[in-house]
């Protein structure tokens, strides 16, 4: 009797038990699915802080485009409109990679404003560096 229950205790083999790992990889898919349309309509933006120090090289600070509250453009001080502005941009940079050009623009402001102008500035003046001006924190 002793040796049938030893012959059968050792046909047994060892089980596993599996509910744990589906528990587990289950959870798993849940984050996984709800997070990815997350990530995935995200913007990654780098913005810079109000305490910024720029290298004031007298070459590259020389162009600073202004935009008034009631949306006048001025280059140094001299009012100019948005087709006029853009190629006395490109003939001040003059193919210059370093020249940055420094906006700064009023509150009142429209974002859909300022992103036109940045976008002419950089695609039909061929102004390589925009910057955009912030007051400092204080």
């Amino acid at each position: 009797m002793i040796s049938r229950r030893r012959k059968s205790a050792e046909k047994r083999l060892p089980e596993v038990s599996l509910t744990p790992l589906i528990d587990t990889t289950l959870v798993l898919l849940v984050i996984f699915m709800v997070t990815t349309p997350i990530m995935q309509n995200s913007l990654s933006i780098d913005l810079p802080e109000g305490n910024m120090k720029e290298d004031s090289d007298p070459a590259s600070v020389s162009l600073i485009v202004t935009i008034t509250g009631d949306e006048k453009l001025l280059l140094n001080s001299v009012p100019y409109s948005l087709d006029r502005l853009l190629p006395e941009l490109e003939k001040q940079v003059n193919g210059a990679s370093d020249k940055r050009v420094y906006i700064e623009c009023d509150r009142k402001v429209s974002s859909g404003t300022l992103v036109k102008i940045v976008d002419s500035i950089k695609y039909v003046a061929g102004v390589k560096r925009v910057v955009l001006s912030t007051e400092r924190i204080r």
